[in-house]
């Protein structure tokens, strides 16, 4: 039998990605707590980035559906949490850290109980799920954002526990899927201290957006300087002696693929705060970014069957290079076309990797292969923030126009950047695509060995 509320899990799940942010942006400039009301903010986004790896450290094992039962069930207790921020500024950021865990983790969760399904079962989403699906996160944005905004805040998180709670019920009436689970109780050191070094590091260049002085300049340097070190020093020691539970091209691409997402989006919304553009930014870098995820499920069967038998990473990679070129060219229309493109190219990747995991990995990693995927991507993201802000600071020491104080100016979009400042932050782009277009060529060598065998 069919599984129930497929289109409202699907939805709902997609949603967990981006409709908190939302919510803590809105919620946020009408509530009075730390950091002028951007520390609930500031705190969801860096548990979103790390909480996967503060869940890894406990060693949690447990199959997937139940995980996402608990990853809901944080969600919403810290949903209700939230919804108190009017009475107390605490409630909120409390909430904000449940709710950050929960988003970091419910999706890839969520499309491994979906390739069990389909396994086990040969069932998928059908088309019309699919436009039911686009259907309810539209509404759900435009309700959610109506509450938010125009009637009382706090019923907006509401709302979105009420979701959750929808999902939760669905989620329970899945099979339980006969799957092998790895075994163990000891707790990992190692993504502890990943998840406490990034989470400083991220809440220290968030939190430097959120103050006008540029006496904070100094820890921002220093922090994505330690943030360099540390990914150096660690990719150096461990990954020689670490047992990799997935192809290594996997992987690769994985890191590649958040470190691609992190500098789309923050080189473009860096780049409209420095012109004081939010138009721009809203316009040109995420809604453009959004339409390439949707647009890549429409135009990705035409394209597989347009490039033929020639393996398909080849092609993604290609066109990635391709819209980092636009990306750097320092003109507003170049930069949107380009994250539309890193957008569609990198959502057709993210598909593949999945896939990818789901059907290489070993019996006993399959209903976590997603999950560690997942965390990969996410390290690649942090690393990709840690390095663009290191190159920017680092290019205002070899520039007469850009320095220190200006780059935390730029943050914090005070003051018109434009000019020659323009071509700083072109070159500073420039470098950090390379960076990340030498791992994605790393990741290519290490697949054409699979392919050559």
């Amino acid at each position: 039998m069919e599984p129930k509320g497929k289109f409202f899990m699907y939805a709902v799940m997609n949603a967990t990605v981006f409709m908190p942010y939302l919510f803590f942006i809105l919620v946020g400039n009408l509530y009075h707590g730390w950091l002028n009301g951007y520390a609930s903010l500031i705190i969801f986004y860096v548990f979103k980035s790390t909480g996967t790896f503060l869940f890894n450290a406990f060693n949690y094992q447990a199959k997937a559906k139940s995980l996402l039962q608990v990853l809901i069930a944080m969600g919403i207790v810290g949903s209700v949490l939230a919804s108190l921020g009017s009475f107390d500024a605490l409630w909120i950021e409390i909430g904000a850290i449940l709710i950050g865990i929960s988003s970091s983790m419910a999706l890839p969760v969520y499309i491994t109980l979906q390739y069990h399904d389909h396994f086990y079962y040969g069932r998928k989403m059908s088309n019309n799920n699919y436009l039911r699906a686009l259907f309810v996160i539209i509404l759900a944005l435009v309700i959610g954002g109506i509450l938010a905004q125009f009637l009382y805040p706090s019923l907006a998180f509401l709302f979105y526990a009420v979701l959750l709670l929808i999902t939760f019920y669905f989620v329970s009436r899945l099979p339980n899927y006969e799957v092998k689970t790895r075994t163990g109780d000891a707790f990992l050191i190692r993504p502890f201290l990943v998840f406490f070094a990034a989470s400083f590091i991220l809440f220290l260049f968030k939190e430097a957006r959120t103050i006008e002085s540029t006496d904070y300049v100094f820890w921002v340097f220093a922090a994505a300087l330690a943030g360099i070190l540390i990914f150096i020093g660690a990719g150096l020691y461990l990954m020689p002696k670490m047992k990799l539970k997935l192809a290594p091209w996997i992987l690769y691409f994985s890191f590649a693929q958040g470190a691609v997402m992190s500098f789309s989006l923050l080189y473009g919304t860096f780049v409209a705060l420095a012109e004081n553009n939010f138009k721009f930014m809203l316009f040109g870098v995420y809604m453009v970014y959004f339409l390439g995820t949707l647009f890549s499920l429409a135009v990705e069967p035409l394209v597989k069957k347009a490039w033929g038998k020639r393996p398909i990473l080849y092609l993604y990679s290609l066109g990635i290079a391709l819209s980092f070129v636009l990306i750097v060219i320092p003109s507003w229309t170049s930069i949107s076309i380009g994250i539309f493109g890193a957008s569609l190219f990198l959502s057709m990747l993210s598909r593949h990797l999945n896939r990818s995991a789901y059907a290489t990995a070993a019996n006993e990693m399959q209903d976590a292969s997603l999950l560690l995927r997942s965390r990969w991507t996410k390290l690649g993201s942090i690393c990709g923030q840690i390095f663009l802000i290191f190159l920017l600071f680092a290019g205002s020491l070899f520039s007469a126009s850009l320095d220190f104080k200006r780059v935390i100016a730029a943050f914090n979009g005070a003051g018109n950047m434009s000019g020659d400042l323009f071509f700083d932050f072109a070159g500073t782009a420039l470098a950090a695509a390379f960076g990340i277009l030498l791992f994605i060529f790393a990741g290519l060598r290490k697949y054409r060995e699979i392919v050559k065998k």
